[in-house]
């Protein structure tokens, strides 16, 4: 019977992993990173183990795991890479970075996690700008998940949208969609602190325009940190009115939530983030939506209560009714 079992099981992981398409399974054929762009989701699904005689310092217990390809072009010497855990969550997971060509790769530095859902963030500090980078993602197979899903990311030790005329645009999604950025390498924009969730010398800065309802939300949730703050500012970059302050109305923890109405159609609402405290630097999602085209049930924690109704049967009925039983 456990032999049978084994067998369904085998065969099983044999379906579902057919399923999947996987087009970077090589270092020859890794997929290209756009520094400083939004995370790439990624799987392992249908990943290939290292190539026989690749180095590292990180073999999640010398037992073979498969994995995908990604590579980066660096524009500093300075660079984070970052990998976030998607769900469904996966442990025993390692991420290696490599420089060379892909028939003589050399370890440049690697993380891993054992039984650990983190997520990875790789601060890189000796790269020679201009030369290409492979990033290795790998998956053992047992623990938390079949495979491994992620949003991967490569930056520069700064970030782009450090000032609020440098602002990374969102886009308003029904329902909300987040993505991930990161604050690392953020500084204090000069903008005098909004006055909630201990903001100290570290933001970055995103912009909106508002829809025709006049609403905007701007949700987050977490990553690296998990306690941010969030504020909102109507004027131009360079003039700001602060409309709104935020440390963690969100349903994701300590996480802001920004509700805003009443607001011009068309205008650019500026929305700064920074961490509570600012002593953590990493990833955070955030997303925007209009309110008005979202139901009012999109989230677990504001369900709708059902009440079910069930008629009344006559008591007059059921009397007869056991007159009648034989």
């Amino acid at each position: 019977m456990r032999i049978n079992i084994f067998f369904l099981l085998l065969l099983f992981s044999t379906i579902v992993r057919s399923q999947c398409t996987t087009t970077n399974a090589t270092c020859a054929s890794a997929t290209p990173l756009t520094v400083n762009a939004s995370c790439t989701a990624g799987s392992t699904c249908n990943g290939q183990v290292l190539p026989s005689g690749t180095s590292t310092s990180c073999t999640l217990f010398n037992i073979p795991n498969p994995g995908v390809w990604y590579s980066f072009v660096a524009t500093d010497a300075e660079m984070n890479v970052s990998v976030a855990n998607i769900a469904p969550l996966a442990c025993f997971n390692r991420v290696l970075v490599f420089e060379g060509s892909c028939g003589a790769l050399t370890e440049v530095d690697c993380q891993q996690v054992t039984g650990s859902t983190a997520d990875f963030f790789i601060s890189l500090t000796t790269l020679t700008p201009g030369n290409t980078y492979s990033i290795f993602i790998g998956h053992r197979l047992n623990g938390c998940a079949m495979d491994y899903n992620f949003c991967i990311s490569v930056s520069t030790a700064g970030v782009s949208n450090d000032v609020p005329c440098d602002a990374s645009p969102l886009t308003l999604n029904v329902p909300c969609t987040f993505s991930t950025f990161l604050n690392t390498g953020a500084t204090d924009s000069g903008v005098p602190a909004p006055g909630c969730a201990n903001y100290i010398d570290e933001d970055v800065w995103f912009s909106v325009t508002v829809p025709a309802s006049g609403e905007v939300e701007i949700d987050f949730d977490s990553g690296v940190i998990t306690d941010g703050g969030a504020a909102a500012y109507s004027g131009t970059c360079g003039a700001l009115t602060l409309l709104d302050c935020d440390d963690n109305s969100s349903n994701n923890g300590s996480m802001p939530l920004l509700s805003l109405s009443s607001l011009t159609p068309g205008e650019t609402i500026w929305i700064r983030v920074w961490e509570n405290g600012g002593d953590v630097n990493g990833t955070f999602d955030i997303c925007a939506t209009d309110p008005s085209a979202t139901p009012d049930n999109d989230d677990p924690c504001d369900a709708q209560t059902i009440y079910l109704s069930i008629p009344l049967v006559s008591l007059k009925h059921i009397r007869m009714s056991a007159l009648q039983i034989p």
